[in-house]
């Protein structure tokens, strides 16, 4: 578990913090992590090797074998019940992050970039 990642986005500066170690994790009192918007690291790179976490937006880069993914699919990263799913709510479509034939890029997250909620939302 060295490799565990978090951001948390704080709306009221309307900033994005990154923790990728444990210090700066634990640094943190309890409190701080309630009053702000914690999403974790799904351990899944896009393709310009740029980490991919819970709440960012993601715009489908290749779909070689058939995985019926639109092309320009659009979707946000949630996670449900355990699985890390990239949905786009408009569309009512959901497919894995993990899928291994399928590469994603990040065009950016629901907090920095409101702008592309209007497509998935």
């Amino acid at each position: 578990m060295n490799n565990l990642k978090i951001r948390v986005w704080d709306d009221e500066l309307k900033e994005m913090t990154y923790m990728e170690t444990w210090e700066k994790i634990l640094s943190w009192k309890p409190e701080m992590y309630e009053e702000n918007i914690v999403m974790l690291n799904t351990t899944v790179e896009d393709v310009n090797f740029r980490d991919i976490y819970v709440g960012d937006i993601l715009k489908v880069y290749s779909d070689e074998i058939g995985t019926h993914i639109p092309n320009e699919f659009i979707g946000e990263v949630r996670l449900i019940e355990g699985k890390y799913l990239v949905m786009n709510d408009n569309a009512q479509l959901a497919f894995n992050l993990w899928q291994e034939i399928t590469e994603w890029k990040v065009i950016g997250n629901i907090y920095e970039s409101e702008f592309l909620l209007d497509e998935i939302r």
